[in-house]
């Protein structure tokens, strides 16, 4: 619908008595008059006008621009000469179409825990006065407060920064959630189809573990806002009924044996927690002090037995009590082969900080139970970046020369003028960091060459960076002739 937000602003001028004739809109940013001729009247300011319009950008349509055609000016004829332009100075509108309605739909909102320990789930819930079909949960953090004391939306992620968020509203806050850039935190229940009363969501631990962008933290505590919508209208209003709390226990490291424990720090696999203490699950007393704890399993050719078995991919010969590889086919275990030591996990990738066989490859750490990016500022393993594997290279070959008693790296475009037969040179090669060896080989395209072909390792100068490594190798040039040569990088 149409929505007329200012009545007149100007009564019409001295002698004028006709009706308005029409409209058009502003003739430039802050005046109303006429566009033809200034004898059809004089300007009017509508500075107040624009001021109001831009207050209310909010409501659709409404534009505070120069000649936007929401703002009009009305106007009549010069009294008795009807050929002459219309003033359109005697007052101006604004309209947009007004947004629909928010409702008061929240009759309540629960929570089934107020602190979520990783590992748990935790649900949402809410119910409205009325038949809906979309529930949404925002997030707002209780530690990143406006100055009236309400909490911020809690914004994740590395969205970029939206235009609006350079305007700022009535109380000079952002007009947009995410200032800083990233989303808003909303969870919403999935069926957005069937018209109910009720609706609910559940998340986990880890899917909240996040860091607010916008408060620059780890989130640790969230007031959870309640809303109710049908179909892609717009939200109900915010209601003290429909918000609940919740916080997000700190990570623990698992208690060892025969260390205090408690609900809140439990004890490591293979533990529990009896009288307070850490002890072996299947000791039979609750003296924690003499209570044997476990035993790591044994390694490669390691003594073992029934109480101290061999670590998985090993067996325990029962006649000589010794660890060795389950497929060697002799029991010599001094000449056994063990098996291998296992791959390390890649990025995403599901690990254990327990089990020596499930840890993360350099770099990474096993967080949550999967390995992440170790400088990564969020536990959302599904948008952590992993490192970019780098792969060996070769960036640069030279030739150098002997000049003074100190070799001289000389341009390709020289190297004919300065090496003759007899002499020695020296090939340079630059490689990347993750470098570990290079090698030379130099061939005589006419096949007259005076040494076999042959590659040739290369001595790495003491003096190579951390971020370049350089080699070299020194070959003596038998006759004359083209020569080429090849580097590679390992």
């Amino acid at each position: 619908m149409c929505a007329i937000l200012l009545p007149a602003i100007q009564s019409p001028s001295a002698g004028e008595s006709r009706d308005a004739a029409g409209w058009i809109p502003n003739k430039s940013t802050n005046i109303c008059g006429p566009t033809k001729s200034s004898a059809c009247g004089a300007d009017a300011d509508i500075s107040a006008l624009r001021n109001l319009a831009a207050a209310n950008s909010d409501i659709t349509g409404i534009t505070a621009g120069g000649a936007a055609a929401n703002i009009q000016c009305w106007g009549d004829a010069v009294l008795g000469d009807s050929t002459q332009d219309y003033d359109y100075n005697d007052f101006s509108i604004i309209f947009g179409y007004a947004a629909a309605a928010r409702q008061n739909w929240c009759s309540s909102a629960s929570i089934n825990k107020t602190t979520v320990r990783p590992g748990e789930s935790v649900t949402l819930s809410s119910t409205a006065n009325t038949q809906v079909n979309s529930f949404w949960y925002a997030a707002y953090n209780r530690e990143n407060l406006y100055p009236a004391g309400d909490p911020k939306p809690i914004c994740v992620g590395n969205d970029p920064i939206l235009p609006e968020c350079s305007q700022l509203d009535q109380n000079g806050n952002p007009r947009c959630a995410c200032p800083t850039g990233g989303h808003h935190l909303i969870l919403f229940d999935p069926n957005k189809t069937t018209m109910r009363p009720s609706g609910s969501v559940t998340t986990t631990y880890e899917a909240l573990n996040l860091f607010d962008v916008r408060a620059g933290a780890q989130i640790k505590t969230i007031q959870w806002n309640a809303y109710f919508s049908i179909g892609s209208g717009p939200w109900s209003f915010p209601e003290a009924a429909c918000v609940t709390y919740m916080s997000l226990a700190a990570q623990v490291t698992p208690r060892t044996c025969r260390q205090t424990c408690s609900a809140s720090q439990p004890c490591a696999a293979g533990l529990s927690c009896t009288g307070g203490v850490c002890r072996n699950s299947s000791c039979t007393t609750t003296d924690n002090t003499s209570c044997v704890c476990p035993t790591p399993p044994r390694t490669c050719r390691q003594t073992c037995s029934a109480s101290q078995p061999c670590a998985a991919g090993l067996t325990c010969i029962a006649d000589e009590g010794i660890c060795r590889n389950s497929t060697c086919p002799s029991t010599d275990n001094t000449s056994c082969v063990c098996p291998p030591p296992p791959t390390p996990k890649t990025c995403r990738q599901t690990c254990s900080v327990t089990d020596p066989g499930n840890d993360c490859a350099a770099g990474l750490s096993c967080v949550g139970g999967i390995c992440r990016n170790s400088s990564c500022t969020t536990t959302d393993n599904t948008s952590c970046v992993c490192p970019t594997p780098v792969a060996p290279a070769c960036t640069q070959v030279q030739v150098a020369v002997l000049r003074s008693g100190a070799w001289t790296k000389i341009p390709n475009t020289e190297i004919s003028a300065s090496v003759k037969v007899g002499d020695t040179i020296r090939l340079y090669g630059r490689g990347n960091a993750v470098s570990t060896r290079m090698r030379f080989k130099a061939v005589k395209p006419d096949g007259l060459s005076a040494f076999t072909p042959e590659w040739k390792d290369g001595v790495l100068e003491t003096s190579s960076g951390t971020v370049e490594k350089n080699y070299y190798v020194e070959l003596p040039i038998g006759a004359a002739g083209s020569y080429s040569f090849e580097a590679q990088v390992l």
